[in-house]
């Protein structure tokens, strides 16, 4: 079965038929960073300072995190060509001072962008957004963006490793200076909410009273839980999990629950109409 050959797992699968289509919890990996926060998301104790939880779903060419910071993160450039990866962000959490940075303030030559990397400024050319719970940001391939301190963001990211540092804050670890600046994007770009008709992903909000049902017609897709307790074909989910789902499955709420499917461009079928059942 396709839910069974594509995912490598360190436990036994979590599936179940419904409706002819399936659901499978995905196992996190928890990985601690220095940047990372005690007091947030739960995790084992040796992955504290708990930086990011990482779910993989290379069926559906898509990664999905969970970030909370307490520094900033480096300020970073993700390649356009191959190993591409537009991301978006929905920030569940935004603590007094907390700020994140998305593309250029002005434009700015690649020049510039190089000299204010070298010297410690780079910071000052970009946008500093301060976001709040609720705020949802789309990163194009190229756009120079970092997290700030005091964020917790759920993160949805084509299934690629491959991120250029431009700075690092002093950090010992390598910058990627040349591979950086060629895939850049030097103007200054619109702030966009959610990822339009040409990104490799589309993403479906939505929220659900106890009681609540939908089905889940996407082909495959990923589903994030960010509160909320319920069932997906006929499994127990949860607030911070994460879902591969085979559609058509469903959703049942037995508390609020707020969730998050994104799906791949190539299977693009959200929530059918008519399919929020009584």
């Amino acid at each position: 079965m396709l839910i069974e050959t594509c995912l490598e797992r360190e436990e036994p699968a979590d599936t179940a038929p419904e409706a002819g289509g399936w659901a499978e919890r995905l196992t996190p990996r928890y990985v601690a960073k220095p940047w990372g926060r005690r007091d947030g998301l739960p995790a084992p104790d040796e992955a504290q300072p708990l930086g990011e939880m990482i779910f993989e779903a290379p069926d559906a060419g898509l990664t999905i995190k969970w970030l909370q910071t307490s520094e900033p993160l480096s300020v970073q450039v993700h390649p356009q060509g191959p190993g591409r990866k537009h991301e978006w962000w929905h920030v569940t959490e935004a603590l007094p001072g907390a700020y994140l940075d998305l593309g250029l303030e002005a434009p700015a030559s690649r020049q510039a962008i190089a000299q204010a990397a070298r010297d410690g400024t780079l910071p000052s050319l970009l946008r500093r957004i301060r976001p709040r719970a609720g705020d949802s940001f789309y990163i194009r391939a190229g756009t120079i963006h970092a997290l700030g301190p005091g964020l917790t963001v759920l993160e949805v990211q084509e299934h690629s490793d491959v991120t250029y540092r431009l700075f690092d804050y002093g950090r010992p670890r390598e910058l990627h200076l040349a591979q950086a600046l060629f895939e850049a994007r030097t103007e200054v770009e619109p702030v966009e909410a959610l990822p339009g008709a040409g990104a490799p992903f589309a993403l479906s909000q939505f929220a659900l009273n106890p009681g609540g049902q939908v089905v889940l017609v996407p082909e495959r897709a990923c589903l994030a839980v960010l509160s909320g307790e319920g069932t997906i074909a006929g499994r127990p989910f949860a607030a911070n999990q994460c879902w591969l789902t085979h559609g058509p499955v469903a959703l049942h709420a037995d508390t609020p629950a707020r969730l998050v499917l994104a799906e791949p461009r190539s299977a693009r079928s959200t929530l059918a109409e008519g399919d929020l059942l009584p």
